[in-house]
Parts: structure tokens; sequence; C-alpha cells
């Protein structure tokens, strides 16, 4: 994990919100950006804050790549400045949203994936594209129809969003129907989430329609089985929950029965439907290079023969249990007793006393 150095050009001695970002940067921004931009400038006056991209996704239940795209948003916004060393994010700097204009990309390397691949910025689109949108592809019946989905019209930022799969994204108006029609019938109504599911599609090169449904399927049977391992009932997964299913499918490459494997320990070991718990496993094993269940396996009894000569005494894959806090009894020498011999004296001394006299 690589430390980023964070410095400021705001005012210390407070977590400065301007009202110009508030009225104007942050209507077009999705609730994850927000969060991210919020987090640093809480953190922005403590020098000695440990930030880092990977920290970052951790706390809010996001991807890298997530958090990638937010920082980058923010820099085309001209809020932040990215520094960074030899692909490698190395610092970020927070610029007052009044005083400052976005640095030119072309002189900053664009980070990429593990597939080499550069993370997606939705950008902010005149109305003129939008109306044009509408007129001359269709945009007016495709939003029409998302609308009836939603129960209610659209915002503008909302529409900025479907130009963005439509353009950016290159998803045709089928692909973009059936995006809002699969989300939504999973009970996800929010665009952050949405947009996010187009930007996993986008990077897993789904370009049809066909595609979609076949991948949804593969993701429908992975949570059915999460849900089922949990004993979950009653209710949809909850975003950040299902953000934690696509990390350890699509980051961590594991298959559905390393997956379940690991909400059943989490049972086994909390009795609750423990995603963060689970999470911690999966990491243990993603750290320990594990890609089947037999890998897993050999981890267990690698534990046992420890375990059998005194070693670690979790279970392979879980946290370990820390031990007791010393204290003064730690070394107190407990007695035995022989409580059979201690009831029949007992017995007898109880006899005795009700004995009659001569």
């Amino acid at each position: 994990m690589t430390a980023i150095h964070l410095t400021n050009r705001i005012p210390s001695g407070s977590t400065v919100i301007s009202n110009d970002f508030i009225d104007h940067d942050m209507t077009d921004a999705n609730g994850e950006f927000v969060k991210i931009y919020l987090y640093l400038l809480r953190w922005s006056q403590d020098t000695s804050a440990d930030i880092s991209s990977e920290k970052m996704a951790d706390i809010f239940c996001l991807t890298e790549n997530d958090v990638l795209r937010a920082l980058l948003f923010w820099e085309k916004k001209g809020l932040l400045a990215l520094s960074w060393d030899q692909g490698t994010l190395c610092q970020i700097e927070l610029k007052a949203p009044d005083a400052s204009a976005a640095p030119p990309r072309e002189n900053h390397p664009v980070p990429r994936d593990t597939a080499g691949n550069s993370p997606i910025v939705k950008p902010t689109y005149p109305m003129s594209e939008i109306n044009d949108f509408m007129d001359h592809q269709n945009g007016d019946q495709l939003i029409f129809i998302i609308q009836q989905y939603m129960g209610r019209p659209l915002s503008q930022p909302e529409m900025n969003t479907i130009v963005f799969f439509y353009k950016d994204l290159g998803f045709s108006t089928d692909l973009i129907e059936y995006l809002f029609e699969y989300c939504i019938s999973g009970g996800h109504r929010k665009f952050s989430y949405i947009e996010t599911v187009a930007i996993s599609w986008k990077e897993d090169h789904i370009d049809t329609v066909e595609q979609a449904k076949e991948r949804s399927m593969i993701y429908n049977q992975l949570n059915q089985s999460v849900i089922k391992a949990f004993g979950i009932s009653g209710r949809f997964l909850a975003d950040e929950e299902l953000k934690y299913i696509r990390r350890w499918n699509r980051e961590y490459g594991f298959t559905q029965d390393i997956i379940t494997e690991a909400c059943r320990r989490t049972i086994q070991n909390t009795h609750a439907a423990s995603f963060k718990y689970a999470d911690s496993i999966l990491t243990r094993w993603h750290d320990q290079k594990v890609s089947s269940m037999q890998d897993i396996k050999v981890l267990d009894t690698i534990h046992e023969k420890s375990r059998k000569k005194g070693g670690a005494s979790s279970s392979a894959g879980q946290p370990k249990k820390p031990a007791p806090a010393p204290n003064r009894f730690t070394h107190f020498k407990q007695r035995t007793y022989d409580y059979d011999d201690i009831e029949k004296k007992l017995a007898e001394k109880l006899h005795a006393s009700v004995r009659p006299k001569d």
C-alpha cells in the first residue's frame, strides 16, 4: 500500500465547505464522489493522517478504481491537484473552489488498473448536448421509459448520467434501458449505484443486452448464494453489501464456492451475517494467494498442525482472537478438590449432628 502525501491551501482550524461547492460543484457529482471529497477535507488539517486510495476504498466499501475516479473528477473540477510518481498517486493538494482552475490532464500520467485500463470519469455535458441526444438519438423515448421505471421525472444531473452512458460508455439505448430494468428490479434506484453497475459492465467489455443478461445471471446466482449462506430473508442486499460481493468476485477473483465458505465460517464464528467479518477472511485468503477450495484445505491443515504444536489458536483464514490481558491472577495456582470425598465428609458430619444422644 503506497502512502499519499496530502497538502492543502484551505485555511486551517476548521473543515470548510464553501457555498460555491454546494451550489455548483456538488450538484452533478454522485454521492460516492462527495464522500471522498469530504473525507479529504476532514483530514486535510492533519499532516500526520494516513491517507491512501486503498484505505479510502475500505472505509467507503468502494474499489480503488472508484476512489481514483472520484479524485480525477474533483481534479477536473479544479478542487484537487494530483501528483504522480511513475503512475502512482503520491500527493493530493486541495484547492479553494473559487481560486483555482483544473490543471491540464495531458501533463499527468493516467493511473491504470491491473488490466491496464484507466478509470472512467463522467463529464458534465451542456444542456445543448442533452437536448441533442433527446432529439436525434431517441433519447426522449428512453428517458420517458426510465421515468416510468423510477416513478418520477429525472433531474438534469440524472439526464447527464444517461448521456454519459450513451456517449462515453458507448451503450446502446436498449442496453441503457436494460441497465435500469436490471437495477430497479433488484431494488436499487440510486443513480450512483446504477452508474457503478454501468461502469463495471464497460470494464468487462459488455456491449449488448445479451451479454449483460448473461453477466447478471452469474451475479444473481452469486448474490443468492451469499444470501442463503448468511440466512438473509425478506429484503434485498444493501448497496454496501453488494459492493463487498463485487470486490470478492471482481478484485479478488474468488469463485462462488470460496465466497460462500467464508460466509459459512462467518456465521459459525459470529452467529451473524457480518459482511465485514467475511471480508476479513477473504482478504486474508487473497493475501495468502488462495485460488481454490483445495488451497483453503491446505491452510486448514497447516493451522491444525500448528495448533497441536501449541501454535496459533484461530482457524485458517479467520481473524485471530486477542490473548487475554495479563493481571495479578494470571499466575495464581489453582487448588484441586476431591468433590466426592468432600460430599462424603459433609454427609457424615450432618448425620453426627442429628444422631440422638444416649
